[in-house]
């Protein structure tokens, strides 16, 4: 995310356990300031009977109260979830799309990005590899094409958006001003880490791997980003909002 151009990650652990809590592993983002911890399970009771809709409605209600009116555009995306644009590699790829699209569609409030579905049985070194690595084969076609189908994350500017949610709508926000269109998936997409669920984390079966490509198009990022992590800099990649 960082690579990509987004100056503050806000993440909602919704861990009820200590034992399930990101805390720890997130702890050296949060020190270098890119990074707000929410261990949300604990600022919402749980009601009986609900699910986790509950927590991922409230977190973006929470999120657009505390934090909206002060982020210019935000992304909403799942751990398993990264933007990405095919044809832009460098970094603030995402930082540099958002620039363009005020300047040619000033009244854009709400762009959708289509799933490109990672999966299959993963590839590599478990230990060493990254997940963006060990998953480079994807379904042959996006998934998400018309506005508010689910398969769709949304970049959108909090400050336009209806300011409360109404349900559970985690592929697109309410607004109030604007315009809300799906970006080209050759443009910008969303590529969904779906991994081997879809095998129920077995082998792969010949129904998986008729509709799976090969597609390593997002391996540059990773090797840059591994000599970074490597180094143990933080990269300037990020948003000024």
């Amino acid at each position: 995310m960082l690579y990509a151009g987004v100056e503050h990650i806000y993440s909602y652990d919704t861990a009820h356990t200590d034992a399930e809590s990101q805390k720890e592993s997130l702890k050296t983002y949060v020190q270098a300031g890119l990074l707000s911890y929410i261990r949300f399970y604990h600022t919402y009771l749980w009601k009986d009977g609900a699910d986790f809709h509950y927590e991922q409605d409230n977190s973006y209600q929470h999120f657009l109260v505390n934090y909206g009116a002060s982020t210019s555009w935000a992304l909403e995306m799942d751990v398993d979830e990264y933007p990405f644009m095919p044809s832009d590699l460098q970094p603030s790829f995402v930082r540099r799309y958002l620039l363009k699209l005020e300047e040619v569609r000033p009244t854009v409030s709400q762009v959708l990005l289509q799933c490109m579905i990672f999966a299959g049985k993963p590839q590599g070194d478990p230990e060493q590899d990254w997940v963006i690595e060990r998953y480079q084969r994807r379904k042959h076609q996006t998934e998400g094409k018309v506005p508010g189908s689910s398969r769709q994350k949304p970049i959108f500017r909090p400050s336009m958006s209806s300011g409360r949610v109404v349900s559970f709508k985690p592929h697109i926000f309410s607004m109030k001003q604007g315009e809300t269109s799906v970006a080209p998936a050759d443009e910008v997409r969303m590529n969904h880490y779906w991994g081997a669920r879809v095998t129920n984390f077995g082998p792969d079966t010949v129904e998986i791997l008729n509709v799976l490509e090969v597609d390593n198009s997002i391996q540059p990022i990773a090797t840059r980003l591994r000599k970074h992590s490597l180094r143990n800099s933080w990269p300037n990649y990020r948003m000024v909002r």
